[in-house]
């Protein structure tokens, strides 16, 4: 736990912000290009029909209302940032979204 409970949050937006920064640095000198992604939203909606439903932290299954999708609250996620990663123009990559599922494969 971090000292003082005034300045956790700042301390880690510090730390998050060394990271990030340390990221753009190598990604720039491996010639790479770092794209950032909104992931609000991302475990709350469905990837297969785009159904929005609220979702609480200890739920770790998603099972959609809408259509009756049933997946992994974080595969869901994961699969909801791709998508939006390969909605946006991309300089570095140019892969379909089911190419790169195909690669990652199974998470079980």
């Amino acid at each position: 736990m971090i000292g003082y409970f005034f300045n956790a949050r700042n301390m880690m937006d510090a730390s998050w912000g060394k990271f990030t920064q340390l990221l753009d640095f190598k990604a720039e000198n491996a010639g790479c290009q770092i794209v950032k992604v909104d992931p609000r939203n991302t475990s709350k909606m469905c990837f297969q029909c785009g159904h929005i439903q609220d979702m609480p932290l200890y739920k770790r299954t998603y099972e959609c209302a809408d259509c009756g999708f049933v997946i992994d609250r974080d595969y869901n996620s994961a699969i909801n940032i791709l998508t939006k990663l390969a909605g946006q123009e991309l300089s570095c990559v140019e892969k379909s979204v089911n190419t790169l599922l195909e690669q990652t494969g199974s998470m079980k």
